[in-house]
């Protein structure tokens, strides 16, 4: 019963959290809108400076050519609009099958015939791309890199698990009221 509940939890907040950070409407600030802005104003990210970041030397020499690799695409002084574009429709294709769930069944709830189910591999999938592309677009925004984005685990895990989760006073408190009858 706990892990079902547990799970049911967990694809919930984790569907909605993909489908709000794809969102890409202009009153709210997401990843969606921020791969919308940079498609939309590509000129706004120079190679000039992004690789301004780079100490000169190698490091320089190593910025410029990750640039090409990664942002340059066809155009040489500023970001590709079509590398962006193209990261676009794929995280709009990824998160696809989880926007209609969360739309059709959690943000507004439909007595519509036909369901739009996401599976725990749809929800995986979507959220391990947008890490992805996090790392990517961290990388291009803020010339920093993120390589790990799931947090490591301290301490025990299973503590909670292995202690009473309700204080024994109110188990007292029962038991004389059973004893009184």
């Amino acid at each position: 019963m706990f892990f079902t509940f547990l799970a049911a939890t967990y694809t919930t907040s984790q569907a909605v959290a993909v489908r709000r950070l794809s969102d890409t409407a202009t009153d709210v600030i997401s990843f969606g809108r921020l791969l919308a802005e940079i498609e939309a104003s590509p000129q706004t990210i120079t190679r000039e400076w992004w690789t301004g970041h780079f100490d000169p030397g190698w490091d320089h020499t190593m910025g410029a050519q990750n640039w090409a690799d990664n942002f340059g695409g066809s155009i040489v002084d500023y970001v590709d609009p079509a590398v962006v574009a193209a990261d676009f429709a794929e995280l709009v294709a990824k998160v696809l099958p989880v926007r209609k769930y969360v739309n059709q069944y959690l943000a507004h709830t439909s007595q519509r015939p036909g369901r739009a189910d996401a599976t725990y591999a749809d929800i995986d999938d979507a959220i391990d791309f947008i890490g992805r592309m996090f790392q990517r677009y961290s990388l291009l925004v803020e010339v920093a890199d993120r390589p790990i984005l799931v947090p490591a685990v301290t301490g025990d895990l299973m503590a909670p698990f292995r202690m009473p989760w309700l204080p024994e006073l109110a188990f007292a408190a029962e038991r004389a009221k059973l004893r009184e009858r």
